[in-house]
């Protein structure tokens, strides 16, 4: 386990990140993921020749600050001439079961941050200044939940390497490629200017309309001065933002959706006018029933993803509890907000309510993902000038 916590390590400093000589590199990290912040502190500061801080949080409060210098500190260390930024997220001190009191927490901002249901702050200043990563460690509470009562971390490492391709040689290379594969694809999506999506499989038939001033999102990051990075893996979707009141049709979960610590199975929705107007499950309704009451803007779409069927994400687990995971299992609508990663970076947008009146954006203070890919969806784009074109077939890619 030592070796695949080295590797993934490395994974993320030299394929995500891509750190550099001259970095300088902050960590933040909850006190569990102590030790891995320490060994990725260690190996970046002999890539950037720079101290290297790690800040320490509890329940997102920073509590003190560890330097860790390079091993030949006494040398004359090169003048810093960039900086990247890693947060290691905590699967320890999460909620992984259903809250006692399901009506407090969905008022309770900071009980869906633990369920990582509350959305990403509107920040309308959208430059990426430098590069950065999300990452999650496994644990034994996140090894209980996705494999059982009695299982070590072991497991959960042996069943994550194969999704972070640690098992391959030429990790890095793996993940080059597979960034090159979306970057086509999103070139595609972009050249073929669709104006509507219709999504086709066994218990689904949904038509949504693309949000104006929105473009496809997903992949290699790049920054302006033409430096990329990988914010998180694995690497399977392109996502795009959805006109609020389009949406109609129905739908049917073709996996489990994780909400408030819980599965829900066999979701049924019913939209129309953009707005789910009726919706069950075989198990969890009362959770789906909470998430709609939160704000009127959970019950709109707010962006779709499109991303294959059978890929290492897709067949390892039906749920993994942790959003950067489950939303890369295969195509998904999200309800709740929309992302503004998607927003076309020349609109010149100040605040919410000149988002709302200059686009078809939505907006809610929650998200949560649903499933719909399965080896039976197909994917149709209507596109302005009236042509229909076929983007999956079988839950995959038509390249």
């Amino acid at each position: 386990m030592d070796e695949l916590r080295k590797r993934y390590a490395r994974l993320v400093l030299e394929t995500m990140v891509r750190v550099q000589q001259g970095d300088a590199l902050s960590i933040n990290t909850e006190s569990h993921t102590l030790p891995f912040a320490k060994l990725l502190a260690g190996m970046a500061s002999e890539i950037t020749q720079q101290p290297v801080h790690i800040v320490v949080t509890e329940h997102g409060k920073p509590q003190g600050v560890i330097p860790v210098e390079p091993v030949e500190h006494d040398i004359l260390q090169p003048t810093p001439t960039g900086a990247a930024m890693i947060r290691i997220v905590d699967t320890e001190h999460r909620n992984w079961s259903e809250p006692d009191d399901l009506a407090a927490a969905s008022a309770d901002f900071v009980a869906l941050q633990e369920y990582e249901h509350l959305a990403d702050p509107l920040i309308f200043d959208r430059r990426i200044a430098v590069p950065w990563a999300v990452v999650h460690v496994p644990g034994p509470n996140w090894a209980k939940y996705l494999i059982g009562d009695e299982t070590r971390e072991d497991a959960l490492w042996d069943m994550l390497q194969d999704i972070w391709k640690l098992d391959h040689e030429q990790f890095s290379t793996v993940w080059e490629s597979q960034s090159q594969l979306l970057h086509y694809r999103k070139r595609q999506l972009e050249q073929i200017d669709a104006k509507q999506l219709r999504f086709v499989s066994a218990g689904t038939d949904l038509t949504v309309d693309l949000a104006q001033h929105s473009h496809w999102e997903g992949g290699l990051q790049v920054l302006p001065n033409g430096r990329t990075f990988i914010p998180s893996l694995p690497l399977e979707e392109l996502f795009i933002a959805v006109d609020r009141s389009s949406a109609s049709g129905r739908m049917t979960a073709s996996r489990p959706i994780g909400l408030f610590g819980e599965q829900v199975l066999v979701a049924e929705f019913e939209l129309c006018g953009g707005k789910v107007v009726a919706w069950d499950a075989e198990h969890g309704k009362k959770l789906l029933d909470a998430f709609f009451d939160i704000d009127e803007g959970a019950k709109h779409i707010g962006e779709v993803a499109l991303a294959d069927e059978n890929t290492a994400v897709s067949r390892s687990a039906e749920l993994y509890g942790v959003s950067l995971l489950d939303r890369n299992r295969t195509t998904r609508v999200r309800f709740g907000s929309a992302s503004l990663s998607c927003l076309d970076p020349d609109l010149a947008i100040e605040d919410e309510t000149g988002l709302h009146e200059s686009t078809t954006f939505n907006l809610s203070n929650v998200v949560c993902d649903c499933p719909i890919g399965d080896g039976e969806l197909e994917v149709f784009a209507r596109t302005h000038d009236g042509r229909t074109i076929q983007l999956m077939e079988h839950g995959v890619f038509l390249d």
